[in-house]
């Protein structure tokens, strides 16, 4: 079962984010989710099975500079390693795409580290292309 994300779901949300490499404890992952779920600019969706989260997924739909229409960005994305290459990304990423689409967006984009081959092929396989190359630095 696809559902809106709660508060309550901030310690699955918290394994989740650690497995994606961004360690992460309840209590962050519950002020995270205060800060977001309320703004209309978001949407954040759980991938549930038998009351387990298997996956979760947020999107941000926002003016761009490049586009007419609203475009949405996929900033987190992340299947449980216990239940990856099953179809539970795949569905959760169309009902993100669904989501956006909803709120106006007419483009999705996604960003993954250079490290991710194995989400770089994921994407692909969804019909995402790659169309650059994403830069960072922490700011003081």
């Amino acid at each position: 079962m696809i559902r809106g994300a709660a508060e309550e779901d901030a310690p699955a949300v918290a394994d989740l984010l650690t497995q994606l490499g961004y360690p992460t404890s309840a209590e962050q992952a519950r002020l995270r989710l205060a800060t977001i779920l309320p703004d209309p600019t978001w949407a954040t969706l759980v991938f549930e099975d038998l009351g387990r989260m298997l996956a979760f997924g947020g999107i941000q739909v926002s003016a761009s500079y490049e586009h007419d229409t609203p475009v949405a960005r996929i900033v987190a994305m992340v299947v449980d390693e216990t239940a990856r290459r099953r179809g539970v990304g795949g569905e959760l990423v169309a009902a993100l795409e669904r989501r956006a689409a909803s709120m106006g967006a007419r483009k999705i984009v996604v960003t993954s580290a250079s490290r991710r081959a194995d989400a770089h092929a994921f994407y692909e396989k969804l019909g995402y292309a790659r169309t650059g190359m994403r830069f960072g630095k922490e700011l003081r």
